[in-house]
């Protein structure tokens, strides 16, 4: 990203992994379930531009939600459910969402097919205003960022 941002092209490189294909198959399928014990529609999260940055949710609930879907193993998802809380990985990503969108609050939502019914989506909602610190935080983090490679020169 950085150096998309010094040179001002677009890099000719792009990661895949089984990971990322597994979850393109199956966020549509956690979506549906998602809205289905919830009893909400989740809208297309589109892009949202703020600048020198944006944001990209996989979802967006009403006026106030967010929703962030990740399709995991049943290692990782089992881990989720032991922990009570969203997967520590995906802290400043939920928190970018939160203020990026500066909507109220997000839901991240671990699925994995390989659970029984009834355990294949856990779903951990942070709110907005028990993070306040953590946006400022991100924000001073993201300005210093911007400003470095502002006045990096690649040869």
């Amino acid at each position: 990203m950085a150096l998309e941002i010094i040179t001002g092209k677009k890099s000719d490189f792009s990661f895949t992994n089984e990971h990322m294909l597994r979850g393109h198959e199956q966020e549509p399928i956690a979506r549906r379930l998602y809205e289905e014990i919830n009893f909400v529609d989740v809208t297309n999260g589109g892009f949202f531009d703020c600048g020198e940055y944006g944001d990209s949710p996989d979802g967006l609930i009403g006026d106030d939600g967010i929703i962030e879907i990740k399709s995991v193993t049943a290692p990782v998802h089992y881990a989720t459910l032991e922990r009570e809380s969203f997967d520590p990985t995906y802290k400043w990503q939920l928190i970018g969402h939160l203020d990026c969108t500066g909507r109220n609050w997000v839901d991240f939502v671990s699925y994995c097919s390989d659970f029984p019914e009834g355990g294949q989506l856990i779903v951990n909602r942070l709110y907005r205003k028990n993070h306040e610190e953590d946006i400022n935080q991100l924000r001073m983090r993201r300005a210093q960022f911007l400003h470095f490679i502002q006045f990096t020169k690649i040869e």
